[in-house]
């Protein structure tokens, strides 16, 4: 067959005219905030998509949230006179705050029941603690706890009435842990100084006792729980996982029902060595060292949904993952909102809230 331009130029416009297979578009993540509403920006986002703008006076921004029962505590930063404020919105009326020193979750907690958010008040070295009654925030009672100012006092939980407040220090020998009691309004420190890290329900503190001098790593410690008992005090003994070992073990947090513990530790005193992983508190108390290793892009928890899981960061890529003690874990995938910064988007814990379905 003579092979002619006008037969040439035909099969070419066939073949562009040939239907182009459709591109595969990747599938789009469905949304799992495992049952939390999210903060995204200036606006909290609830498991079932709905939507709360959160209508603040010009040049405050949200840092941080959490639901309780009469609806969402949100920590604001003021960008132009550098306080902070913490606001109520509830699930009816109109939204009220109260100053507070720090807008930084551990800087400020709410107590089990979700009736009382402790903070440190806006006062100059964030040395004095404020308790504010909920849903009102009218004060309740406030003390002074005095102690090293960097990084400064955190809130690790409350037994009842009892409130746990603590000073860490790059210094470890420096680090001091008072039992604040609501009602009588009397403030009981340790009788030692320790690194308290988080307390149960049940009364159960998880510690870290340094033994001998600190000196350079890897240092001598003992990782192990007490009881607080009824008067406030903290009866720590250098007992549990001690020795290198104990000095390997550097943060840790408690579960809610106190049976599980999550510990970051290290082989060296680097930053790139620290892993985390999950243990039995029994096994602590023991002195036995039985780890169960947790993915290695994980960083440190950020709150206890239930009394066997965690909501933790992540790294590489940047997001969150819901943990459990058995080592298992599940990315979060948050929602899309429009004008916010992925990476911005946090996990709102629930505080004497019931879990949300789903």
């Amino acid at each position: 067959m003579r092979v002619t331009f006008r037969r040439v130029l035909a099969a070419a416009v066939a073949v562009v005219l040939l239907p182009v297979p459709a591109r595969a578009t990747p599938p789009v993540p469905r949304v799992n905030t495992a049952g939390m509403a999210v903060l995204a920006g200036s606006t909290i986002v609830r498991p079932d998509g709905t939507r709360i703008r959160l209508t603040l006076p010009r040049g405050m921004e949200p840092n941080a949230a959490v639901e309780v029962p009469a609806g969402f505590l949100v920590a604001v930063i003021n960008l132009r006179a550098s306080t902070s404020t913490l606001w109520l919105f509830p699930h009816s009326g109109t939204p009220h705050s109260a100053p507070i020193g720090d807008p930084t979750l551990g800087r400020w907690a709410v107590t089990r029941d979700g009736a009382t958010v402790i903070a440190t008040a806006s006062t100059p070295g964030h040395n004095t603690f404020v308790a504010y009654a909920l849903p009102s925030l009218s004060e309740r009672a406030r003390t002074r706890f005095a102690g090293p100012t960097d990084p400064g006092p955190m809130v690790l939980g409350n037994v009842g009435e009892q409130v746990v407040l603590t000073h860490v220090d790059e210094d470890v020998r420096r680090g001091t842990t008072g039992v604040w009691d609501l009602r009588t309004g009397h403030l009981r420190r340790s009788a030692q100084p320790l690194r308290a890290w988080g307390v149960a329900r049940d009364g159960r503190l998880l510690y870290r006792l340094e033994r001998g001098d600190a000196g350079e790593p890897p240092v001598s410690a003992c990782v192990d729980t007490v009881v607080i008992d009824g008067s406030g005090q903290i009866r720590a003994t250098p007992t549990g996982v001690c020795g290198q070992q104990g000095g390997r073990l550097i943060q840790g947090s408690i579960s809610p029902d106190g049976a599980s513990a999550l510990i970051l530790h290290w082989r060296t005193p680097t930053i790139e060595s620290v892993r985390s992983a999950t243990v039995t508190t029994a096994d602590l108390h023991a002195g036995r060292w039985r780890p169960v290793r947790l993915p290695g892009n994980l960083m440190y928890p950020l709150f206890w949904d239930t009394d066997r899981t965690f909501i933790t960061m992540v790294v590489e890529p940047f997001g969150y993952a819901r943990c459990g003690v058995t080592g298992r874990c599940a990315r979060l995938v948050m929602p899309r909102v429009p004008s916010v910064d992925p990476t911005t988007i946090k996990p709102i814990q629930r505080v004497g809230v019931r879990p949300a379905a789903g």
